[in-house]
């Protein structure tokens, strides 16, 4: 979910700046940097990092459900609301108009101390990381970006996040701590488990094709260019159905990881193919490779679990 964060991020921004009449390299900058920005709230997740070392006592499995458990009481919270994102826009976008680091600093700070007030002491530790996270990309920022293109992508990528939650999990708090709940639940795209991640799935993946195309046209590259045969290798997912457990979003990971290591395979066939010869840029030639391989095992395996 957070490749869909980023890149809904910078679909928006790209596209906007766009049609603002913005040179389409620096409309890519701006992609890069709301991308930053758009994944920068689910840096709570590094709190639960402690957690991978069970993998060595409890396999996969009993890593993952651990890592999710431990991560439950704070992921998509303080980061996840668009009154605290709000503020911590502006605090960064100060810091980026006036370069004054302290006042920029005191208002990241205050919303920390808020986060341990009507939360709790973790609350106050992921704002601490996720201001320090945040005032790097600003200062990166300088170099590649005007300031009118900064606050485009700042706003555009951080606010973004919290609606890019509401198909999994336990949707965010949007208006904390006014008590105001837009959702009570996640959004349910299919009432078959199977079927819902799935279509959750190519949800995100539609997302991510649209921000390759996006590249490819602002690169002025021609997409047949970087069409091969190789995501074609997604199909293996039909005799795979036989083999992969049925995936729900409460478990998905080795649906997932076969079907992202099938779009690893894709890319390097595709060197295989292309070698160094793309027209276009290596990385748009990869991407694209990479999703459609991964729309195709989606629809493959949807394919098989309607048939048999």
């Amino acid at each position: 979910m957070i490749a869909g964060h980023a890149a809904l991020g910078f679909l928006i921004a790209a596209l906007a700046a766009y049609h603002l009449d913005v040179e389409p390299d620096k409309c890519l900058v701006i992609g890069f940097f709301a991308a930053a920005f758009a994944a920068l709230p689910d840096i709570d997740l590094v709190f639960a990092s402690g957690e991978i070392l069970t993998i060595f006592s409890s396999g996969s499995e009993g890593f993952i459900n651990t890592f999710w458990s431990a991560s439950e009481s704070f992921h998509r919270g303080i980061t996840h609301n668009l009154l605290a994102l709000l503020v911590s826009s502006v605090a960064f976008a100060y810091y980026r108009e006036k370069n004054d680091l302290k006042t920029a600093m005191l208002m990241l700070s205050l919303l920390s101390v808020f986060g341990l007030i009507l939360n709790n002491l973790m609350s106050f530790m992921i704002m601490v990381v996720f201001s320090l996270a945040g005032i790097l990309i600003t200062y990166l920022s300088v170099d590649y970006i005007e300031k009118n293109g900064f606050r485009l992508a700042l706003f555009t990528g951080h606010l973004s996040h919290p609606f890019g939650d509401v198909f999994t999990g336990v949707p965010p708090d949007f208006f904390f701590p006014l008590g105001l709940n837009l959702l009570e639940s996640r959004i349910v795209l299919n009432q078959d488990p199977v079927l819902n991640l799935i279509s959750i799935l190519l949800l995100e993946l539609l997302i991510l094709f649209l921000a390759v195309l996006t590249a490819i046209m602002l690169k002025e590259e021609d997409l047949r260019s970087h069409l091969t045969p190789a995501p074609l290798l997604g199909m293996i997912y039909i005799p795979l159905y036989f083999i992969v457990p049925e995936p729900t979003l409460s478990s998905a990971y080795i649906f997932v990881f076969l079907a992202v290591s099938l779009g690893f395979i894709a890319n390097f066939l595709t060197h295989l193919l292309n070698g160094t010869d793309s027209e276009g840029h290596i990385i748009n030639l990869h991407s694209l490779n990479f999703v459609l391989t991964f729309i195709l095992a989606s629809f493959s395996y949807a394919a098989a679990y309607l048939l048999f």
